[in-house]
């Protein structure tokens, strides 16, 4: 048993495994007596908000840094003693998710009211006084440092541009892509706040601000899983072990949509597909938004903010 223990749970390989993993966290905060986080500086202000029970502290993921955190009490650490039990956030599933049943695969991460407030009005500065446009999430990019695998999941740019154009009359498309990321092409086309994107805890609000979110396979696509953001993953046909081989459901997420690369470095048919989901998303959105009454996205009673079909 973990009551009364001291469980050290330190971030290990990407952004969107710790991330994922941290889906483990609330299952392990209610066995243990308490729980220390080591997150990535990019996420402890988000980590810190979703777990108030634990203590989350920025760490380096460097193997020098693990081991300090491991051998040495943390400089936040308000425990009197080193900690009982220390883990990778990876090998919680070991133990805490066993079986098919125990993925809850509902939000765990909640963004900053403020924040979205914040992002809220600014989006509506830039649309028409006419009614809100259904919005749009968009991210083509990966990390650069995972070298040929990042780039096979990269969706070029000048391909999904003929999405953006497309829809530039109906659809409101938001830039979910940090500062140092390359711009999503289709210049006037996309609302850029990059500038904003400081750290995941910004990513997440802005995220929460739109209708659906359209992405790679990257650390934005578990984001928005762990906010319960309807969301498609455009995904290579070798995709990552969390996305199994085959299906357009995901066991970590259940608001996540997978639409898979037939042929291996061809994004024609996964581009299509994203055309005709945006295409019919807009459709139900016109009717939903024409219908007296009816709850615009973002209101308390929204029924986009449950999960569907995105």
């Amino acid at each position: 048993t973990l009551a009364g223990c001291t469980v050290l749970v330190h971030g290990e390989q990407g952004l969107g495994d710790e991330i994922m993993f941290a889906s483990i966290l609330p299952d392990l905060i209610e066995r243990a007596g308490h729980v220390v986080i080591g997150a990535s500086p990019a996420l402890s202000t988000l980590f810190a908000r979703a777990f108030p029970l634990a203590t989350v502290c920025a760490h380096d993921r460097s193997p020098q840094a693990v081991r300090q955190w491991r051998d040495e009490r943390p400089p936040a650490w308000s425990s009197d003693h080193a900690p009982d039990y220390q883990a990778p956030a990876g090998s919680l599933a070991r133990w805490l998710r066993r079986d098919r049943a125990s993925f809850p695969g509902t939000a765990y991460l909640s963004p900053d009211p403020e924040k979205v407030r914040r992002f809220e009005a600014r989006l509506a500065q830039t649309e028409a006084a006419g009614g809100r446009p259904l919005r749009v999430g968009i991210n083509l990019a990966t990390n650069r440092a995972t070298g040929l695998t990042g780039l096979q999941k990269q969706v070029p740019h000048e391909q999904f541009a003929a999405v953006l154009s497309r829809f530039e009359a109906e659809i409101h498309f938001v830039s979910l892509q940090a500062r140092d990321a390359a711009p999503v092409t289709g210049d006037g086309l996309v609302s850029d706040f990059s500038a904003d994107l400081t750290d995941f805890d910004a990513t997440a609000a802005l995220a929460a601000c739109v209708d659906v979110v359209v992405t790679t396979d990257s650390a934005v696509a578990h984001l928005a899983g762990a906010i319960a953001k309807p969301t498609i993953v455009m995904l290579r046909h070798a995709a990552d072990w969390r996305y199994g081989d085959e299906g357009d459901r995901c066991l970590w997420y259940h608001s996540l949509r997978l639409v898979r690369q037939r042929r291996a470095g061809d994004w024609t048919d996964v581009i299509d597909d994203v055309a005709e989901r945006l295409a019919r998303r807009l459709e139900r959105y016109a009717q939903d938004s024409s219908a007296p009454g009816a709850a615009l996205p973002g209101d308390a009673d929204d029924p986009s903010r449950r999960v569907h079909d995105p």
